[in-house]
């Protein structure tokens, strides 16, 4: 894979609490996301995106839901010990 990366900022906001999150975009034609949600966790996005595989204006949108799924599976392991 191409060795360039693009970071960008945003937030999510989970039972009335606002998460910093960031989501790095590795690739330049081929493109895969890491997505961050600061003092929570991390998670990579394993789909590829380009115009032959999914739209890489998605992108953005999976970032928010990969990072609700972070902060939910967070919770379920704080309520589990």
């Amino acid at each position: 894979m191409e060795s360039s990366s693009r970071r960008q900022k945003f937030f999510i906001e989970h039972n009335g609490i606002k998460y910093d999150c960031e989501r790095i975009i590795h690739g330049k034609q081929v493109f895969l996301q890491t997505i961050h949600v600061c003092g929570v966790g991390s998670q990579e996005d394993e789909v590829e995106y380009a115009a032959k595989y999914h739209n890489v204006a998605t992108m953005a949108s999976t970032a928010h839901v990969i990072a609700g799924e972070i902060i939910e599976t967070a919770f379920e392991e704080i309520e589990r010990s």
